[in-house]
Protein backbone atom coordinates (compact mmCIF):
# COMPACT_ATOMS: atom_id res chain seq x y z
CA UNK A 1 0.00 0.00 0.00
CA UNK A 2 2.88 2.37 0.71
CA UNK A 3 4.21 1.91 -2.82
CA UNK A 4 0.81 2.68 -4.27
CA UNK A 5 0.40 5.80 -2.11
CA UNK A 6 3.75 7.29 -3.06
CA UNK A 7 3.87 6.35 -6.75
CA UNK A 8 0.45 5.61 -8.23
CA UNK A 9 -1.77 7.91 -6.15
CA UNK A 10 0.06 11.14 -7.13
CA UNK A 11 -0.52 10.24 -10.79
CA UNK A 12 -4.24 9.83 -10.15
CA UNK A 13 -4.49 13.08 -8.19
CA UNK A 14 -2.72 14.99 -10.94
CA UNK A 15 -4.07 13.27 -14.02
CA UNK A 16 -7.74 12.87 -13.14
CA UNK A 17 -8.41 15.41 -10.41
CA UNK A 18 -6.10 18.27 -11.35
CA UNK A 19 -4.30 18.49 -8.01
CA UNK A 20 -1.30 20.79 -8.12
CA UNK A 21 2.19 19.65 -7.22
CA UNK A 22 1.89 21.34 -3.81
CA UNK A 23 -1.49 19.76 -3.10
CA UNK A 24 -0.20 16.30 -4.03
CA UNK A 25 2.92 16.83 -1.98
CA UNK A 26 1.19 17.66 1.25
CA UNK A 27 -1.48 14.97 0.83
CA UNK A 28 1.13 12.28 0.23
CA UNK A 29 3.46 13.72 2.89
CA UNK A 30 0.74 14.01 5.57
CA UNK A 31 0.44 10.27 6.30
CA UNK A 32 4.22 9.88 6.21
CA UNK A 33 4.62 12.65 8.81
CA UNK A 34 1.80 11.28 10.96
CA UNK A 35 3.27 7.80 10.78
CA UNK A 36 6.56 9.16 12.11
CA UNK A 37 4.91 11.24 14.84
CA UNK A 38 2.48 8.51 15.94
CA UNK A 39 4.87 5.54 16.02
CA UNK A 40 6.13 6.30 19.56
CA UNK A 41 2.71 6.91 21.14
CA UNK A 42 1.40 3.83 19.34
CA UNK A 43 4.25 1.87 20.90
CA UNK A 44 3.00 2.98 24.31
CA UNK A 45 -0.45 1.69 23.36
CA UNK A 46 1.15 -1.63 22.38
CA UNK A 47 2.80 -1.83 25.80
CA UNK A 48 -0.49 -1.09 27.54
CA UNK A 49 -3.01 -3.06 25.45
CA UNK A 50 -0.89 -5.60 23.58
CA UNK A 51 0.76 -5.39 20.19
CA UNK A 52 -1.67 -7.75 18.48
CA UNK A 53 -4.74 -5.81 19.65
CA UNK A 54 -3.25 -2.53 18.47
CA UNK A 55 -2.24 -4.13 15.16
CA UNK A 56 -5.72 -5.52 14.54
CA UNK A 57 -7.50 -2.25 15.28
CA UNK A 58 -4.98 -0.23 13.28
CA UNK A 59 -5.17 -2.73 10.42
CA UNK A 60 -8.94 -2.37 10.15
CA UNK A 61 -8.79 1.43 10.28
CA UNK A 62 -5.97 1.47 7.72
CA UNK A 63 -7.74 -0.91 5.32
CA UNK A 64 -11.00 1.05 5.44
CA UNK A 65 -9.29 4.43 5.10
CA UNK A 66 -7.15 3.13 2.24
CA UNK A 67 -10.16 1.77 0.36
CA UNK A 68 -11.97 5.11 0.79
CA UNK A 69 -9.16 7.12 -0.83
CA UNK A 70 -10.59 7.20 -4.39
CA UNK A 71 -14.05 8.18 -3.10
CA UNK A 72 -12.68 11.07 -1.01
CA UNK A 73 -10.07 12.24 -3.51
CA UNK A 74 -12.30 14.67 -5.40
CA UNK A 75 -12.62 16.82 -2.25
CA UNK A 76 -9.34 18.03 -0.80
CA UNK A 77 -10.68 18.37 2.76
CA UNK A 78 -12.17 14.87 2.71
CA UNK A 79 -8.95 13.55 1.25
CA UNK A 80 -6.96 15.18 4.06
CA UNK A 81 -9.18 13.46 6.66
CA UNK A 82 -8.68 10.10 4.97
CA UNK A 83 -4.91 10.57 4.70
CA UNK A 84 -4.89 11.60 8.37
CA UNK A 85 -6.52 8.26 9.26
CA UNK A 86 -4.07 6.43 7.00
CA UNK A 87 -1.11 8.11 8.71
CA UNK A 88 -2.20 7.54 12.30
CA UNK A 89 -3.14 3.91 11.68
CA UNK A 90 0.12 3.35 9.77
CA UNK A 91 2.06 4.56 12.81
CA UNK A 92 0.24 2.02 14.96
CA UNK A 93 0.82 -0.71 12.38
CA UNK A 94 4.53 0.07 12.31
CA UNK A 95 4.93 0.08 16.10
CA UNK A 96 2.93 -3.09 16.58
CA UNK A 97 4.81 -4.87 13.79
CA UNK A 98 8.16 -3.96 15.31
CA UNK A 99 6.99 -5.11 18.74
CA UNK A 100 5.71 -8.43 17.40
CA UNK A 101 8.95 -8.98 15.46
CA UNK A 102 11.02 -8.20 18.56
CA UNK A 103 8.88 -10.52 20.71
CA UNK A 104 9.72 -13.51 18.48
CA UNK A 105 13.11 -14.01 20.04
CA UNK A 106 16.12 -13.62 17.70
CA UNK A 107 15.36 -9.94 17.40
CA UNK A 108 18.16 -8.96 15.02
CA UNK A 109 17.04 -11.53 12.47
CA UNK A 110 13.38 -10.74 13.09
CA UNK A 111 13.87 -6.99 12.71
CA UNK A 112 16.05 -7.46 9.63
CA UNK A 113 13.40 -9.72 8.13
CA UNK A 114 10.73 -7.16 9.00
CA UNK A 115 12.70 -4.50 7.16
CA UNK A 116 13.28 -6.76 4.16
CA UNK A 117 9.59 -7.67 3.99
CA UNK A 118 8.67 -3.99 4.09
CA UNK A 119 11.05 -3.12 1.27
CA UNK A 120 9.86 -6.05 -0.86
CA UNK A 121 6.26 -5.07 -0.09
CA UNK A 122 6.89 -1.47 -1.11
CA UNK A 123 8.41 -2.64 -4.40
CA UNK A 124 5.62 -5.16 -4.98
CA UNK A 125 2.93 -2.58 -4.23
CA UNK A 126 4.44 -0.15 -6.69
CA UNK A 127 4.82 -2.73 -9.44
CA UNK A 128 1.55 -4.55 -8.80
CA UNK A 129 -0.50 -1.34 -8.85
CA UNK A 130 1.05 -0.35 -12.18
CA UNK A 131 0.55 -3.83 -13.66
CA UNK A 132 -3.06 -4.08 -12.45
CA UNK A 133 -4.01 -0.64 -13.74
CA UNK A 134 -2.39 -1.50 -17.07
CA UNK A 135 -4.28 -4.81 -17.23
CA UNK A 136 -7.61 -3.17 -16.40
CA UNK A 137 -7.01 -0.52 -19.04
CA UNK A 138 -5.59 -2.98 -21.59
CA UNK A 139 -8.09 -2.05 -24.30
CA UNK A 140 -8.07 1.68 -23.43
CA UNK A 141 -6.16 4.25 -21.44
CA UNK A 142 -6.65 3.53 -17.73
CA UNK A 143 -9.62 5.40 -16.29
CA UNK A 144 -10.35 6.70 -12.83
CA UNK A 145 -12.54 3.63 -12.34
CA UNK A 146 -9.53 1.41 -13.11
CA UNK A 147 -7.44 3.19 -10.50
CA UNK A 148 -10.34 3.08 -8.04
CA UNK A 149 -10.64 -0.68 -8.50
CA UNK A 150 -6.93 -1.17 -7.80
CA UNK A 151 -6.92 1.06 -4.71
CA UNK A 152 -10.01 -0.67 -3.29
CA UNK A 153 -8.46 -4.07 -4.07
CA UNK A 154 -5.34 -3.11 -2.09
CA UNK A 155 -7.57 -2.01 0.82
CA UNK A 156 -9.48 -5.31 0.71
CA UNK A 157 -6.23 -7.30 0.57
CA UNK A 158 -4.96 -5.37 3.59
CA UNK A 159 -8.20 -6.17 5.44
CA UNK A 160 -7.86 -9.85 4.56
CA UNK A 161 -4.27 -9.88 5.81
CA UNK A 162 -5.48 -8.30 9.06
CA UNK A 163 -8.17 -10.97 9.43
CA UNK A 164 -5.59 -13.69 8.72
CA UNK A 165 -3.39 -12.31 11.50
CA UNK A 166 -6.36 -12.35 13.89
CA UNK A 167 -7.03 -15.98 13.04
CA UNK A 168 -3.47 -17.04 13.87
Amino acid sequence: TGGLITTTLPLVLAGFLGYSQQQRGWLIGLPLLLMAVCTGPAGALCDRFGSLRVRLLAGVVYAVAFAVIPFAASNQAAMAVVMFAVGISAGALFSSSLAIAAETGGSTVALGSFRAAGDVGFFAGTMLSIILVGALGSDHEPTYADYTAVIVLFGVLHALATVAIAAM
